[in-house]
């Protein structure tokens, strides 16, 4: 089997056809046509290019200088990955690192071409640049896939079939969907849109599939306008019953690249609503050239998905309980296994991932399981390797972050595991972020508040501490779908509004690089409060948290309170899926704290 060379020669094979081209400086931001975080192999340039496997990171590379900006999730994990290679790493948001804009600008002459492949860039990428870049005239060329023509055994298009996602599950019907998107634009003077995001696409169309890794979505592009619904898709990936399901709601079929010169005369005379962090600037460009009017807003696919209605939200409880029982089972073994036996991350990952599959409706993962040992723990988004995993001993903390996808719901829960008596320095540390994840998980805050305004909350015994975490608080999570899904954040940076039946995670950490790694991770869901005009969490995982790993003193008597009532809801939710041999190890684990 052919395999391609070293990653130096791909750099050396761009830069002959950069100079071929005329074009200056290569950008490549690590995403696909559909802008996804996990992206199919076929449009992996980044890592075929630089070597680097974690999903945010953006590659710069000119005839002399090569270099990759990343967040502090990825700090230790591209470091290793970049070693030996001529690429320098940049580690974002720390300080005197400048960001990629700041480095273009300082080193690129005026009037360069920067090039990039437009239908893997936000439109909204390319519109920044044009205000920070005005003075110095860059021309700007996005219409071409240069890694493509030098990619000699590029893998091929995803191929697998596409299913249909019961109304059991999803609660509500696609004509439904499609009428309420339909309202959206009307409301906002529109008359239609181009999806392009995959978890988008699967909502309104209420199909699911296996084209991405751990995502259960579908590469297609969806045309919606008043009278027209057009699913651009390759015909071989719908079988015949989805079909004529479909087409009996109105929907009509294209093939996948047929987007390309059907978008124009789609958009000819009409007002296309577009948001550009949502669609790639080459399709932006197409439409922009070709409607009679351009709208610019947020998709109300991602507004409309991101609120889970009552039978999502049934199912995310439902699907938490039976992600707890297969944790339980996972954490019991663990501690009973570990004194005696020789066990990886890879191997420990492995078993979780036995239990989980154990479980009516699981599907497969939500993410790769991120079990990070000792130093590994202090990993943002560690992935253990077979030459480089560590053996689990009993003693020091095991960190991992895990999630399943089910039918009825996707699941993401941190968990940090003391293998022995934690020092208590660790318990200390363990507790400040215990305190954090308590104190949000309790909020009340009046409608229209933002991410951005319940951060703190987390972060607050850390920062008294001189403590922070470089990652946000929380994540939008799908329903059977992505792991990771917006517009809600709670990050010091969002300024959406959450609103009752979003999804999300909660979940502070703190990471000493070369020691270990402390995250408690759990989903809560956004619902009203008795209160009128305010909100409030509940909280949808199950599954204890280690007390051995907790310093009383340090927590409040309301804190003490909370994490009572939970391990009580944890034992009665979790008991009737074990056996009598694994409710004494989660009664001994959910005991009473004072």
């Amino acid at each position: 089997m052919k395999t391609d060379t070293k990653q130096p020669a791909h750099i050396d094979a761009l830069r002959r056809v950069m100079a071929d081209e005329g074009i200056d400086l290569w950008y490549d931001g690590g995403s696909d046509p559909h802008l996804g975080e996990y992206i199919p192999d076929h449009w992996q340039t980044r890592k075929w290019l630089s070597g680097f496997t974690g999903s945010a990171g953006t590659l710069v590379i000119t005839q002399t200088f090569a270099g990759l900006w990343t967040d502090s999730r990825y700090f230790i994990q591209a470091e290793k990955e970049l070693a030996g290679s001529s690429i320098t790493l940049f580690r974002s948001g720390n300080p005197g690192i400048p960001s990629v804009e700041e480095f273009i600008i300082k080193n690129l002459p005026p009037k360069s071409v920067i090039g990039f492949n437009g239908t893997c860039l936000p439109a909204a990428k390319v519109q920044s640049w044009h205000k920070l870049f005005s003075e110095k005239e860059y021309v700007y060329n996005g219409d071409r896939d240069l890694v493509g023509r030098i990619w000699e055994y590029r893998p091929s298009l995803p191929k697998y079939p596409a299913f249909r996602y019961m109304m059991d599950y999803a609660g509500e019907g696609s004509p439904q969907k499609i009428d309420r998107i339909r309202k959206y634009l009307l409301d906002n003077h529109a008359e239609a849109i181009l999806l392009t995001l995959l978890d988008e696409i699967a909502w309104v169309l209420n199909v699911r599939g296996r084209d991405v890794e751990y995502n259960p979505l579908v590469v297609s592009y969806l045309w919606l306008d008043r009278q027209r619904i057009i699913w651009f898709i390759e015909p071989k990936k719908i079988p015949e019953e989805l079909e004529a399901e479909l087409r009996a709601e109105g929907v009509t079929f294209k093939n996948y690249n047929d987007i390309r010169k059907m978008l124009p005369e789609l958009c000819s005379g009409q007002h296309v609503l577009i948001d550009a962090g949502r669609t790639s600037s080459y399709h932006e460009r197409l439409i922009r050239e070709s409607a009679h009017k351009v709208i610019e807003g947020v998709s109300p696919a991602t507004l409309f998905k991101s609120v889970k209605n009552l039978v999502e939200q049934n199912g995310i409880r439902s699907a938490h309980i039976r992600d707890g029982a297969a944790m339980v089972r996972w954490m019991a073994w663990l501690h009973q296994t570990v004194k005696y036996e020789r066990y990886t991350e890879i191997t420990v990952a492995d078993q979780l991932q036995k239990f989980r599959a154990e479980q009516p409706l699981f599907k497969g993962l939500s993410f790769s399981t991120i079990a990070g040992y000792g130093e590994h723990g202090a990993i943002v988004h560690y992935s253990a390797k077979e030459e480089t995993a560590s053996f689990i001993k009993a003693k020091g903390i095991l960190l991992v972050d895990s999630g399943g996808q089910y039918l009825d719901g996707t699941t993401d829960i941190t968990r940090t595991i003391a293998l022995s008596n934690p020092t208590p320095v660790q318990k200390k540390h363990f507790t400040w972020v215990l305190k954090g994840m308590i104190n949000l998980s309790r909020a009340v805050f009046p409608e229209g508040t933002t991410g951005a305004n319940l951060d703190i909350l987390a972060r607050k015994y850390l920062w008294q501490e001189g403590l922070n975490y470089g990652h946000g608080t929380g994540h939008g999570v799908g329903c059977f779908l992505n792991v990771h899904e917006g517009p809600q954040r709670i990050s010091l940076k969002s300024d959406v509004p959450l609103k009752a039946g979003m999804l999300m995670s909660n979940e502070p950490g703190i990471y000493f690089e070369g020691k270990y790694g402390i995250r408690i991770e759990n989903l809560i869901l956004c619902r009203e409060s008795s209160k009128k005009g305010f909100l409030e969490f509940e909280t949808v995982t199950l599954c204890p948290i280690d007390i051995s790993m907790i310093e009383s003193k340090y927590l409040t008597p309301e804190e003490r309170q909370w994490l009572n009532a939970y391990h009580a809801q944890v034992r009665e939710k979790l008991s009737p899926f074990l056996t009598e041999k694994e409710q004494q190890w989660l009664r001994e684990h959910t005991r009473e704290i004072s």
